[in-house]
Order: C-alpha cells, then structure tokens, then sequence
C-alpha cells in the first residue's frame, strides 16, 4: 500500500516545481537577449507579512568559472544565445 503524502512533501514538490518554473522563465529571457556566458541562479525564501512563504530567485552574470558560489542551493548554467541553455555540474 502507497503511504500518504505529506504536507513536507507537498510543500518541497511546490518549491521545486515554482523554483525550475521561475529559472525556465529566467533563461529563456537571458536566450531570447541573445546573452552568452555563464549566470548562477539561486533561491530565496522568506516569509511574508501574512505568514505565506515567498520565493524568489535571484541571478548573476559570472565572469570568471573559478568564482565562489553564492549559495549552496545554487545552480550554473551556460547560456548560447543562439544555442540553448546547458547546466554545468
């Protein structure tokens, strides 16, 4: 028997599915600008005035590869104007 899913799950299912909603939308901007480089991307969550749980992403244009990561949640992508959008692991 399937157990039940839990409202934790529920909740991270949510924030995974809004955060890759949110970099998809965020990327396919940076593409359509014809922008090439690398940009890291991370979430941030905070909670609203009436106890609703906000998230955000932020972003920034990397220059240098070897540059520390902002945050432990945060993704690398390398965008090709023309090309597409590859994360880097």
């Amino acid at each position: 028997m399937i157990k039940p899913v839990t409202l934790d799950e529920k909740l991270l299912f949510t924030l995974k599915f809004q955060f890759e909603k949110l970099v998809d939308e965020l990327l396919g901007d940076l593409v359509e600008e014809k922008y090439t480089g690398l940009v890291e991307v991370w979430p941030i969550y905070s909670l609203s005035k009436n106890k609703e749980l906000k998230l955000e992403i932020k972003y920034e244009k990397i220059v240098n590869v070897a540059a520390k990561k902002k945050s432990e949640l945060s993704l690398r992508y390398h965008v090709a104007g023309e090309k597409g959008v590859k994360l880097i692991v």
